[in-house]
């Protein structure tokens, strides 16, 4: 009784710490881990190998169940097309920025310069597939091919985001026109997205441990040399983060929205905080 006790304390304390916390605590403790362990900390990355194929399981349902239900949500045709240009519109240029922003970023902090290539046991296949993609140059229909998917389950199977997307918005609009008999449907997807969420928060507590082990094996293999450009490399991805958020967005929401940006970031802090989870 008192064993047990003693268990349930020990869970309410790890719980209690907020999850940002346990990650930091891990990535630092798995450094130090694979300094002194060596090579032979790559025994314990099966727990990273776990963590990162539960969080690419979550990718398909969660983009289908969240994009269908919120869709269907808005429950008008007319309201769906007028937000739909205006948020398709501000995907592509903000995309764009986005894109222009990295490449400038790390064009000229060069994150990766200090990886020495040929230490690294690297998957040849991968590597051969993106070079041949690069070496192909796609044309403007085959990339509106590509777009259309040819197989929903194939889609999802190969995890293909975009076609998915594609595939899930078609459904969200075939659920607001078929009306009263589309809302059956709709209340699946909507429980579905809820249970998304949930099975998330679920595989979002495994992050200590993944991130503990991760650490571990680059730190005992690759070396502080890596560690470094990791850290180069995460640092500048928040620091492109940061700016699209504060400049790009925050300019958007005060200029065009004519909304409050801290009223309205503080608002959207939960969501925000799902979608980077």
């Amino acid at each position: 009784m008192t064993k047990d006790k003693g268990e349930e304390d020990l869970f309410a304390k790890w719980f209690a710490i907020p999850l940002w916390q346990r990650v930091i605590a891990a990535l630092v403790l798995g450094i130090i881990t694979g300094r002194l362990w060596g090579p032979d900390a790559e025994s314990i990355k099966i727990i990273g190998d776990v963590f990162i194929a539960f969080i690419k399981m979550l990718v398909v349902p969660l983009i289908f169940f969240s994009l269908v239900a919120g869709v269907a949500s808005i429950g008008d045709l007319r309201k769906l097309g007028s937000v739909g240009w205006r948020a398709l519109l501000l995907f592509v240029v903000t995309g764009q920025m986005a894109v222009w922003l990295g490449l400038a970023i790390g064009s000229v902090f060069t994150p990766g310069s200090r990886i020495d290539g040929s230490t690294m046991a690297l998957d040849q296949g991968a590597l051969e597939n993106a070079q041949a993609r690069q070496e192909q140059a796609v044309g403007f229909r085959d990339m509106i091919l590509e777009v259309v998917p040819d197989s929903p389950v194939q889609v999802m199977a190969d995890v293909n985001v975009l076609p998915l997307i594609v595939f899930s918005l078609l459904i969200g609009i075939g659920i607001l026109m078929a009306k009263e008999e589309g809302l059956p449907v709709q209340k699946v997807f909507d429980s579905g997205a809820v249970i998304m969420q949930k099975v998330t928060m679920i595989v979002m507590e495994l992050t200590p441990f993944g991130v503990f082990a991760l650490m571990a094996w680059v730190a005992g293999t690759l070396g502080l040399g890596a560690l470094v450009s990791l850290a180069k490399l995460v640092g500048l991805n928040y620091l492109g983060c940061l700016l699209i958020i504060t400049l790009i967005y925050g300019s958007m929401i005060k200029f065009l929205a004519k909304l409050p940006v801290r009223d309205f970031f503080r608002g959207i802090l939960d969501a925000m905080a799902a979608s980077y989870s």
